[in-house]
């Protein structure tokens, strides 16, 4: 069936579209959220709808509908410099503290800001086989197009969960990632428990610090003091594995 073309920025559908880019609470109130870009589509099962750049072609098999966009629409949608002209509507799925399996293993962000950062832990925690990603309230939103695309379609493969309040988490097996901890290679891991990554510049706030069972540290040898919170968290979700 061929695909219709929209043209009109009165378009409902575009607004929906504008809307779903830039609002987190309309976002959450239709459910759903954009993905941008091929390989952030990847084995995605939860696309509603596909939308192309008049012009472009659709480079993998797919049984959800597409519609084209005139090119002046697209590009005022597209927040990526280099669109690869694809932007896909996925159904939005968050969960709650009820989700959290006692027996198995999670990243707890808080506060975190950068959507980069969040993106690249969510990736990150997805390829280390951890069962979920814990968002407190204060941190960018999961489903925001940056943090959608730095996570690779991670989003859409492993349960983000949303918090209200560190005490939802009384209870739980709390370890922070934190310069005075011990040092992380050093570090007897238990089975399950939930790694804390702290704000980017003021790190884990003092009451979850005080909260957690352990404090963990990457020892350092040059001339930095510290390392981006992304690149932190991976290496102490690479040491979990041990």
């Amino acid at each position: 069936m061929k695909s219709k073309l929209i043209t009109s920025h009165d378009n409902p559908e575009i607004k929906h579209l504008k809307n779903l880019s830039l609002d987190s609470d309309y976002r959450y109130e239709n459910g759903q959220y954009l993905i941008e870009g091929v390989r952030s589509l990847d084995d995605n099962k939860s696309i509603l709808r596909i939308y192309l750049r008049e012009g472009t072609s659709l480079p993998m098999k797919t049984t959800a509908p597409v519609t084209l966009l005139a090119a002046n629409l697209f590009d005022k949608i597209s927040l990526t410099k280099n669109s690869q002209g694809m932007i896909a509507v996925s159904k939005l799925k968050v969960y709650d503290k009820s989700s959290i399996d006692h027996t198995m293993r999670y990243v707890l962000l808080d506060r975190l800001q950068d959507p980069g950062n969040m993106g690249t832990i969510i990736r990150t925690a997805c390829a280390f086989d951890f069962a979920g990603v814990i968002i407190a309230k204060g941190s960018v939103d999961p489903f925001s197009p940056k943090v959608v695309r730095a996570s690779m379609s991670g989003v859409d493969k492993i349960k983000i969960i949303l918090i209200e309040s560190y005490k939802e988490l009384n209870g739980k097996y709390l370890i922070a990632a934190d310069k005075t901890g011990v040092p992380v290679n050093k570090f007897c891991w238990p089975d399950s428990f939930i790694i804390v990554i702290g704000n980017e510049a003021n790190g884990v706030s003092d009451e979850l610090l005080g909260a957690c069972e352990h404090k963990l540290s990457i020892p350092l040898h040059g001339r930095i003091e510290s390392l981006n919170a992304a690149v932190a968290a991976g290496i102490v979700l690479f040491e979990s594995q041990k």
